[in-house]
């Protein structure tokens, strides 16, 4: 926090519980090196038949139950942490307001051998799951063999320990143990792989939200559609979170943007941010600007360009991403400065200085006369733009109408798609109006009930991207 309001920019905390960075020493190292912890595995410190003595990529995430149905130790661990550092974050929120953005989870999954042969998850715990997600998928062992490819004869194991070279069951059940033989079998167990991210994120975020609001928590994921990882395409719609997604500059493509646009659904009130985007020295300039284009287009509500530190490839300082991300903050705030630049608009009476937010006479507020029941004020774009929320922000001796409506413009008339009740609403804080992204020119703020009393009152259209 203090390093937050030294540079005066708030921050997204990383919440998470896995051994990521340190497997081999204190308490990760003694959950890390029993089955029964784990989720996905890979390398361990004893290393059985079944794992192939194969190292893999180091990300880490454990299991949350034994095979007996029992919380193992690693998640009683997760869901003790992970509770007390939610906790700490709503206090901090409470005593920072505006200097936190919210927590992002865990994502890294990327349990695959380093040629990609082998993903490494040959355990009791994963065999067993695999086995009862198939059979309430797909009912019988005959229709699980006609989609997979497969010969299974029953659901029981095909080894008992799990070594694919010691064969105690010929037609028993087993997990693919190499990629694509055969292939369909392959992909089904691609879709198992989702099914478990899917249900990791989701418990990550359970347990944070018991302590903070959803707004301020984010799901970190990558954009990678590889079974391997919690991405967008794959396992985002994970309730009770916003959608956060880490990028290269090159993944900030259309196949990836649409991927979100769909998953939202024209749902604002699940916004979407990236915690972790991670420019490098060799992007230019122009593929940088390029890549900002494409986030705002697509709504995004913030943006953290990430630095580990380390003097790497990946470290954005005295880049051309440097003065790329110099130049676009520039614009922003211009455009902050005057957010209804090229609107035209309409007020009663009560509003009657309205176009002084346009033409820029007015820089802190919109003087009101007496705004009454009735009153209403108008902006009308050059073209018409997605508008998925109206933020009010008052200023020195601001006020609040108690309450208000916003109407759009559909098919050449006027609908209502919000009512607010502003009784409550804090004299020095802003107020976001959301309501379901529309595409339209014209929204219209109406004053359902008026203030108790005269004041200044400014207006902004938010999360408008080009229609």
């Amino acid at each position: 926090m203090r390093l937050a309001k030294a540079v005066d920019a708030p921050v997204m905390i990383w919440l998470r519980n896995d051994p990521w960075a340190e497997p081999y020493s204190g308490k990760a190292a003694e959950l890390y090196a029993e089955d029964k912890n784990l989720m996905w595995t890979e390398e361990l410190t004893a290393k059985p038949a079944y794992r192939y003595n194969e190292t893999g990529y180091f990300y880490y995430c454990l299991a949350q139950t034994e095979l007996n149905g029992n919380k193992t130790e690693y998640w009683k661990q997760t869901e003790k942490l992970l509770a007390q550092c939610a906790k700490e974050v709503k206090q901090a929120i409470l005593e920072n307001p505006g200097y936190i953005l919210g927590v992002t989870t865990t994502s890294e999954y990327r349990y695959l051998t380093k040629d990609e042969r082998y993903i490494l998850d040959y355990n009791p715990n994963t065999i067993k799951e695999f086995r009862d997600w198939a059979k309430k998928k797909y009912g019988t062992i005959d229709k699980f063999n006609s989609v997979c490819g497969t010969k299974f004869t029953t659901w029981e194991l095909r080894s008992t320990d799990y070594d694919p070279t010691t064969v105690e069951n010929p037609g028993g059940f087993d997990a693919p143990r190499e990629k694509y033989k055969p292939a369909a079998f392959w992909d089904v167990w691609g879709d198992f792989r989702e099914y478990q991210i899917t249900v990791a994120e989701q418990k990550l975020v359970d347990i944070i939200r018991q302590s903070l609001d959803e707004c301020y928590i984010y799901t970190h994921q990558i954009a990678y559609d590889d079974y391997t990882t919690a991405s967008p395409i794959s396992t985002g719609n994970v309730n009770g979170a916003n959608v956060g997604i880490d990028f290269f500059n090159h993944e900030v493509n259309s196949k990836n943007l649409n991927a979100i646009r769909e998953m939202l659904g024209g749902d604002v009130t699940r916004t979407w941010g990236v915690p972790e985007w991670l420019v490098t020295h060799a992007a230019s300039k122009e593929t940088t600007r390029k890549a900002l284009d494409a986030m705002l287009a697509a709504n995004v509500k913030y943006l953290c360009p990430f630095n580990w530190g380390s003097k790497d490839m990946f470290d954005v300082e005295d880049s051309p991403s440097q003065e790329a991300i110099a130049d676009y903050v520039k614009e922003m705030e211009a455009l902050v400065k005057n957010p209804l630049s090229a609107a035209s608009v309409k007020a009663s009476k009560g509003f009657s200085g309205g176009t002084a937010i346009i033409d820029g006479s007015v820089k802190t507020g919109l003087e009101t006369t007496a705004f009454s029941a009735g009153d209403w004020i108008s902006f009308t774009l050059k073209k018409s733009r997605t508008l998925s929320q109206m933020t009010l922000i008052p200023m020195a001796d601001g006020v609040y109408p108690t309450k208000v409506s916003v109407q759009v413009e559909k098919n050449g008339k006027l609908q209502t798609v919000g009512t607010y009740d502003l009784t409550g609403a804090a004299a020095d804080k802003a107020v976001i109006l959301r309501f379901a992204a529309t595409d339209t020119a014209t929204v219209k703020l109406v004053i359902d009930a008026p203030a108790k009393k005269d004041g200044k009152l400014f207006f902004a259209l938010a999360e408008v991207t080009v229609g």
